[in-house]
């Protein structure tokens, strides 16, 4: 799938209080282009780290959101504004 990479994965995680979310994380990868449209939605995570492995290898910049804080995970980090990179924990 590494040639066919393209387009935006964005990735959330539930917050600790919500009651028995399916997974703790969710995602999608998405076409990154008008007009925009779901290419593929994620099994869900428990592990932050698988969630964004899935979004790498389907595209070149992958989001993950945990509470209000956005985080940059793919191999490209968006041009237009800064965010705060992700590091494993």
């Amino acid at each position: 799938m590494a040639e066919d990479k393209h387009g935006i994965v964005y990735i959330a995680g539930y917050p600790e209080e919500w009651p028995d979310p399916p997974s703790r994380f969710s995602g999608y990868w998405d076409s990154g282009f008008e007009p925009y449209r779901m290419l593929e939605d994620g099994p869900g995570w428990d592990d932050p780290d698988e969630a964004i492995r899935w979004g790498r290898e389907r595209a070149p910049m992958v989001f993950i959101r945990i509470g209000a804080q956005i985080y940059s995970a793919g191999e490209e980090d968006p041009k237009d504004e800064p965010v705060v990179r992700w590091e494993s924990r």
